[in-house]
């Protein structure tokens, strides 16, 4: 059953694309000591530690750590790295496993997630890959899909002149309540679509009346990497 939705994010233009390499350059640029980590500008955060390897590289391991506790149920670890690309392994507490692989020097993020979910009655299985080099292309830019016991499906999204965004959702049931469960998926599937893409256009919208319009891949890119450090500890204290 098909789904369609479209959003306009007010304020982007095509350098966004640059943000995913700047935000591999953040990374590699983080320095860690004990129980935290130092950003370029020097400023010091708590929460994320490197507790294995050496940073950035295969086999660095990092958790959540709060006054030298280390309850290891947020776990990330660098599973591969080359001139080309580098994979994280990220494991959280009551969330599904998922691998992303970054390009270096490029726009280019792939997932894969493989595991169960406390409530979701089954096991859970997807991928989703992104590609921002290819803007001008007509070929989606987005192209995601998932499997569950009861539910199959695949996301595509296309990014138009203005940076209005076309997704389509073809989401159907699996086994014998198919003929029940295809138009419970529909109706519920279609509010979440929209939901989903007017919050981040939302999102991107207040961001850009703060920052200026359109936005700099510079700016963002730093806010990114800064609003995910400061949100390790508040993680910690939610689970």
């Amino acid at each position: 059953m098909r789904i369609k939705s479209a959003v306009t994010l007010v304020g982007v233009d095509d350098s966004i694309a640059e943000v995913v390499p700047l935000l591999v350059k953040r990374w590699q640029e983080l320095v860690f000591d004990d129980d935290g980590v130092v950003l370029v500008d020097g400023r010091r955060r708590e929460g994320l530690a490197l507790v294995a390897g050496e940073h950035a590289r295969a086999g660095a391991r990092y958790e959540v750590v709060t006054a030298g506790e280390r309850p290891g149920h947020y776990v990330a670890e660098v599973v591969a790295d080359s001139p080309t690309e580098v994979r994280v392994r990220v494991d959280r507490a009551g969330d599904v496993p998922i691998e992303v692989t970054v390009a270096k020097g490029a726009s280019k993020v792939d997932a894969t997630f493989d595991g169960s979910v406390e409530g979701l009655a089954g096991t859970v299985r997807g991928t989703a890959a992104l590609d921002l080099d290819r803007l001008q292309e007509d070929a989606p830019q987005l192209v995601g899909s998932i499997e569950h016991d009861r539910v199959v499906g695949v996301v595509k999204a296309w990014v138009r002149p203005g940076w209005t965004v076309d997704v389509e959702a073809d989401v159907r049931g699996k086994g014998l309540l198919r003929p029940v469960v295809a138009p419970m998926l529909w109706l519920r599937g279609k509010r979440v679509l929209t939901k989903i893409l007017e919050k981040r256009a939302a999102e991107i919208r207040a961001l850009s009346e703060r920052l200026g319009s359109p936005l700099d891949p510079v700016v963002v890119a730093d806010k990114i990497a800064d609003d995910f450090l400061a949100d390790v500890v508040p993680y910690k204290l939610r689970t």
